[in-house]
């Protein structure tokens, strides 16, 4: 696109009719600038960090797990994985990981369901199934606590983010790595009880 096209745009009523609306509405000033594509995405990209951190601030603590989830093998982690909601999904997983003192916890996608796996006693076991659309929810949940890049699916990521189980914080390095069909997540666990997720 050129910069007479970029102008001509600019100058199209409709364009300066929405902006006057726009301003109207959100009360502020808007100042038309021209920019390069790179301004653009990097403009973008720190919008996107800064977005991410306020939603962070804004959200509140994770509250302590209260002891319904009666998890005291894998046998019981799985059919209380199967039953949770999405939302309550993954806390539901990292819960089980500490009852059972996992050291990591593996979530393995393939083309149709993803595979939950815990490290127990260095050990990787089998946990639980569950259909694919549940684990690109999982995936954006932890995305959004460790503060990763949420269009990024095709590069690796690490971060970090903190939970509560039982009126305990617990710390979870997150490391996400590119797989042939989505993202796949690796959680390590920190706190002062044993590590748990990868």
């Amino acid at each position: 696109m050129t910069s007479r096209s970029v102008l001509s745009i600019l100058k199209n009523a409709k364009t300066t009719e929405y902006l006057k609306k726009l301003e109207a509405e959100m009360k502020k000033k808007f100042i038309l600038t021209l920019i390069s594509r790179s301004s653009f995405v990097y403009g973008a990209y720190f919008y996107e960090k800064f977005h991410q951190e306020a939603l962070q601030k804004a959200q509140p603590k994770e509250a302590p797990v209260e002891p319904s989830f009666n998890i005291t093998d894998l046998k019981s982690a799985a059919e209380l994985a199967k039953k949770a909601s999405t939302t309550k999904l993954l806390d539901t997983l990292l819960i089980g990981a500490a009852r059972l003192g996992a050291s990591d916890i593996h979530f393995e996608p393939g083309e149709e369901a993803f595979l939950t796996r815990y490290r127990v006693d260095g050990v990787l076991q089998d946990v639980v199934e569950l259909p694919l659309v549940q684990y690109r929810q999982l995936v954006s949940r932890i995305k959004f606590l460790a503060k990763l890049r949420m269009d990024m699916n095709d590069r690796p990521q690490d971060g970090r983010f903190s939970f509560v189980i039982e009126s305990e914080e617990i710390d979870f390095r997150v490391s996400l790595m590119p797989s042939a069909f989505v993202s796949r997540s690796s959680c390590v666990c920190s706190g002062r009880r044993s590590q748990f997720c990868t």
